[in-house]
């Protein structure tokens, strides 16, 4: 695959509607974490998107954000410090109930699938992960990546609200 470079992963984040919920502040703490997703994902990049390796990508993501400080970073950049405290609880979330979850998902989706009865189309189109209409178009063809979710929608491997 070609280079993504920094600046198309950033253009699609801001993009995205939701990223018209951060506050700017917020924003400029969560820049510099979207803009090095093609670094944080190389190796998943050309790989074809299943729920294997979008569950590994947002592992990966989340990874990054607790071990270098960018859950802190945003906490503190909140204008409203009740926000603040909202989202240290839902760090933990992260930490103690997402990431666990994320990591089986990813080892073996095929088993995760089986057992939950989800088909990989009804696992990544549910409304929690939002891909945009473009990208399930893409998905059913057989030709959507990692890389090409980046440039994307990289919101969807990102947000870990829902």
């Amino acid at each position: 695959m070609a280079e993504i470079s920094r600046e198309a992963v950033w253009s699609a984040f801001e993009k995205d509607p939701r990223a018209d919920e951060f506050p700017g502040s917020m924003l400029e703490v969560i820049r510099p974490t979207v803009e090095k997703l093609p670094e944080i994902l190389s190796d998943l990049v050309d790989k074809p998107l299943t729920v294997s390796s979008f569950t590994d990508a947002k592992v990966r993501v989340i990874e990054y954000t607790l071990d270098n400080g960018v859950i802190e970073a945003l906490v503190k950049s909140m204008p409203n410090k009740e926000l603040g405290s909202l989202l240290g609880m839902m760090t933990a979330k992260l930490k103690d109930i997402l990431l666990p979850t994320l990591k089986d998902i990813a080892k073996d989706s095929f088993q995760f699938l089986a057992r939950t009865g989800l088909t990989e189309k009804d696992f990544l189109f549910s409304p929690e992960f939002g891909l945009n209409e473009e990208v399930k178009a893409k998905y059913l063809k057989g030709r959507m990546t990692i890389g090409k979710l980046l440039v994307m929608q990289p919101m969807a491997i990102v947000n870990n609200t829902s």
